[in-house]
């Protein structure tokens, strides 16, 4: 999904356990980041960047209160669900897992799928 691109004739430092050895080694050695056009997609979109964050910070911290941003976003497929002609809405669902990367698009279906559920 990316790539580090190191400065020129610098090469990453690691530990033994194969990690980064420190955010200075890795701020003295990373240039930048390429992004596949999936991830570049997906991070442009607000929507598919909510969803995303929100699963990373569901990956990472699963004990966190993040109930918040979960409303938020649920709220909104809500309101397509409710207010759009389902034709419409069929239609904007499918064109968003259309640009999803693979990995994403059953955690976006199992959203959709519980709130609707809820709505209905």
């Amino acid at each position: 999904m990316w790539n580090l691109v190191t400065m020129p004739g610098k090469t990453i430092p690691l530990t033994n356990s194969n990690s980064i050895k420190s955010y200075r080694a890795l701020v003295n050695t990373v240039r930048a980041a390429e992004l596949s056009l999936d991830l570049f997609k997906v991070i442009a979109d607000p929507l598919k960047r909510s969803v995303l964050k929100q699963n990373i910070l569901n990956h990472y911290f699963p004990t966190a209160n993040l109930s918040q941003s979960k409303r938020t976003y649920s709220s909104s497929i809500e309101t397509e669900i409710l207010h759009d002609p389902t034709e419409n809405y069929v239609r904007k669902v499918q064109q968003k897992l259309s640009e999803f990367p693979k990995e994403l698009k059953e955690q976006e279906l199992v959203v959709h799928s519980h709130t609707f559920r809820k709505v209905i």
